[in-house]
């Protein structure tokens, strides 16, 4: 990406948008996932981002989120057990889930969704490399469409 006549990277990008997060007032390492989804929505085309870890008995903990409906988002599939986010971290593997798909898979999640947020689509990405297992990142779209527009080349949570 260029940017005033300067190359940028997305790491670049991120870095700035982190930053920017933590100055915008949310103070304190424990405010750490908070910052991260923030900082997500910043360089990603996606309506909200929500971040969530397993533990090893399984519990799934919504630790952040960038904004309120986000953060009812990933409360809602804890709450219908059911979800992108819980299935992306069984299976290992993202799940990219569109309105139908989220209606059709997970109807009692699908409910709460449209009646309590303005999102449409998720895409669920399980953490990487030494992370495995650990926890999710949720980006969220108010369409269908914007999901299917993200170059997912250029995501890696």
């Amino acid at each position: 990406m260029e940017r005033d006549g300067t190359t940028v990277t997305i790491a670049e990008d991120f870095t700035r948008a982190y930053l920017a997060a933590g100055a915008a007032g949310a103070a304190g390492p424990e405010l750490l996932p908070v910052w991260l989804a923030r900082a997500y929505t910043g360089v990603l085309p996606v309506a909200g981002v929500g971040i969530s870890m397993f533990g090893s008995n399984g519990i799934r903990i919504p630790v952040g989120a960038s904004d309120d409906d986000a953060a009812i988002a990933e409360r809602l599939q804890f709450t219908a057990a059911e979800g992108p986010c819980l299935d992306a971290h069984t299976l290992a593997r993202s799940v990219l889930a569109t309105e139908t798909l989220i209606e059709q898979r997970w109807p009692d999640f699908h409910t709460g969704l449209l009646e309590r947020t303005p999102f449409r689509a998720i895409a669920a990405i399980p953490w990487p490399n030494t992370l495995k297992g650990a926890g999710t990142v949720d980006l969220l779209f108010h369409r269908s469409r914007d999901l299917a527009d993200l170059d997912f080349g250029k995501v890696d949570a």
